[in-house]
């Protein structure tokens, strides 16, 4: 992702208000529009929601629901359990990109604490790894050859 943006809701070209990526790669189209949906819902239910209300969810956004159908991966298994984890980073993230319009990859690397790609790559694959893997950001230490790095 380079940049994430909303349109307003009196834009008549936003269908009452879209955020909208750009530069995804196509193959984490499947996760993009199903982890939408599946945040809304999380916010929406307060916390992981029932897979029903997600399924209501997908199926009120049509746009994100026709997306999944034709990527053939209606429920990439690992979006919750990132959402999940990550909920304190997306919330962040989500009220900035209602505030000022607009988030970029430096904003999402601020809010998971992730260390320059360019200064520390190492530090930063191990990062993403251990978020991968399901621990909270700011709860863990990497620590590479060239920098102790810590979240």
């Amino acid at each position: 992702m380079t940049k994430a943006y909303l349109l307003p809701d009196d834009d008549p070209s936003s269908d009452g208000g879209r955020c909208y990526v750009t530069n995804l790669p196509p193959h984490a189209e499947a996760a993009y529009f199903y982890g939408g949906s599946f945040a809304e819902a999380y916010a929406a239910h307060g916390g992981p929601p029932t897979p029903a209300h997600v399924r209501r969810v997908v199926l009120a956004n049509t746009r994100d629901h026709a997306a999944l159908v034709a990527a053939g991966d209606p429920r990439p298994s690992d979006v919750p359990r990132i959402i999940s984890t990550c909920w304190q980073s997306i919330d962040g993230l989500a009220k900035k990109l209602y505030t000022e319009g607009t988030i970029g990859q430096p904003d999402v690397d601020t809010a998971l604490g992730l260390p320059d790609a360019e200064r520390d790559p190492e530090a930063r694959a191990h990062a993403l790894a251990a978020i991968r893997a399901g621990s909270v950001p700011g709860t863990f230490e990497v620590i590479s050859r060239d920098s102790a790095w810590k979240l």
